[in-house]
């Protein structure tokens, strides 16, 4: 059930997937890779929290400065599984689901910025 407008949106739908698989992710990170986990939290949340906020913005120009925002963490938030894939053995296929939706999220942000122009 979708209580709210930004609920119904397949960017904010695809952010959360990744945001869970960041959790897995944070999770999963040894002793000595926090500081990266918690930047990986950090990021994968602005991408949720921004394209909530944009979805309920008025004004077309902070929607849209709230949706590259998001697009922003998620360059973030992939540079960190980058690093995290050098650094650190961790399930590929964790990482790949977590690029699956980094990919998704972007293409449906992207697409919103163009649709609010």
């Amino acid at each position: 059930m979708h209580r709210f407008p930004h609920q119904k949106l397949n960017a904010y739908q695809h952010g959360l997937a990744f945001h869970q698989q960041a959790l897995l992710i944070k999770k999963a990170l040894p002793r000595g890779c926090g500081e990266l986990g918690d930047q990986l939290y950090r990021a994968s949340s602005s991408v949720v929290l921004n394209t909530a906020e944009g979805a309920g913005a008025w004004l077309v120009g902070v929607k849209r400065r709230h949706f590259r925002s998001a697009i922003a963490s998620l360059a973030e938030c992939a540079a960190a599984l980058d690093l995290i894939s050098l650094e650190v053995e961790i399930d590929l296929q964790v990482l790949e689901t977590a690029g699956r939706e980094l990919g998704l999220a972007q293409r449906s942000l992207a697409g919103l910025i163009r649709r609010v122009g």
